[in-house]
């Protein structure tokens, strides 16, 4: 198995958990996870004219808009209780988040990208820790909270991609 299957089977297994479980901590991760990865990827095809540049970061920046969207309908699900998240396997999930963090930042190429990666996926972690530790004590909207913190970040990031992806198509 590649590294690309093995990237696939990793948001794969870390949205099912997240499915399984009613995590949406996870899902967020698994979210999170392949845009990082699809980055990666982009990163490695090495060189390319701007048109293939452009229509990778429009289609992956269009894919995790999506993808942010559909997160932001689940945590709203969640809040007019359509959808009940559950916090029943927190060493699980924040172990789950730190080790798809540790995988993803050990696979970047440059140092900056090292100290880069392991910044987002550490502040990924404590977000987490503080969201469950919250909830656990009755704040249950905590984790909602961290979880729509991470899709925004998501649909940030993404816009830029799309953007950037269209800048890219223009100038070719």
């Amino acid at each position: 198995m590649g590294p690309p299957a093995m990237a696939l089977a990793l948001v794969v297994a870390l949205a099912a958990a997240g499915l399984a479980w009613h995590e949406c901590l996870l899902l967020v991760t698994a979210a999170l996870a392949a845009q990082r990865l699809e980055l990666l990827r982009m990163e490695r095809a090495g060189p390319l004219d701007a048109w293939r540049i452009g229509a990778r970061c429009l289609l992956a920046g269009s894919a995790g808009l999506f993808g942010s969207v559909v997160l932001a309908v689940v945590l709203l699900a969640a809040a007019a209780g359509w959808w009940q998240p559950s916090h029943d396997q927190p060493v699980l999930t924040v172990g789950l988040i730190a080790t798809v963090g540790v995988v993803i930042t050990a696979m970047q190429m440059r140092v900056d990208r090292v100290f880069a990666e392991g910044g987002l996926w550490l502040l990924s972690v404590l977000g987490a820790t503080t969201g469950i530790l919250v909830a656990t004590g009755g704040g249950s909207a905590w984790t909602c909270l961290v979880s729509g913190a991470g899709a925004a970040y998501l649909a940030w990031t993404s816009w830029q991609l799309a953007t950037a992806g269209a800048s890219f198509l223009r100038t070719d």
